[in-house]
Parts: C-alpha cells; sequence; structure tokens
C-alpha cells in the first residue's frame, strides 16, 4: 500500500529470516529486501482495503493484512491474496 493509498504488486519471496521483494516472479534481482531478526509479526483483522475488489488486478476481492513492526515507530503492512 502506498502513501496515496494505492496498492502496489510485488513478488516476495521469504529466505531464512529475509524477505525479498520483486517487481515480478519472473525478475532476477529483488527491489528490496527487509531483515525479519528482531522485528514482530502479527495477522491483521480485516480492514477497509480486505474487501478492495480486483485489487492491483488480483482474483477475488480477499486481501490478507500481515503486519511487521520493525521498531515501535516503523512498520508495514502486506497484503497478501
Amino acid at each position: 500500500m502506498t502513501k496515496a493509498d494505492r496498492f502496489r504488486k510485488h513478488w516476495i519471496v521469504l529466505m531464512g529470516n529475509e524477505i525479498y521483494f520483486y517487481r515480478s516472479q519472473n525478475d532476477q534481482s529483488h527491489i528490496f529486501m527487509h531483515s525479519l531478526a528482531s522485528t514482530f509479526i502479527r495477522e491483521l483483522t480485516e480492514d477497509k482495503h480486505t474487501k478492495h475488489p480486483n485489487a492491483v488486478g488480483l482474483p477475488g476481492p480477499n486481501l490478507f493484512p500481515i503486519k511487521i513492526v520493525f521498531m515501535p515507530t516503523k512498520s508495514r503492512i502486506l497484503y497478501f491474496a
């Protein structure tokens, strides 16, 4: 989810305790990564975005949010199809 409240689609790969973000499944190099060491991961309940119909061309209306908390002031919410 961008600051403009729009979805940005990524391909995500989890390797060990690192999560890598790619623009598409066929990309050879990642655009960024996060280390999950010393983070908290929490499944969120439904919010206004989880029922977004065809968000970013995803099939079906349901998205599943996961919140990764890096430190008390920095977190990221990822929505999975």
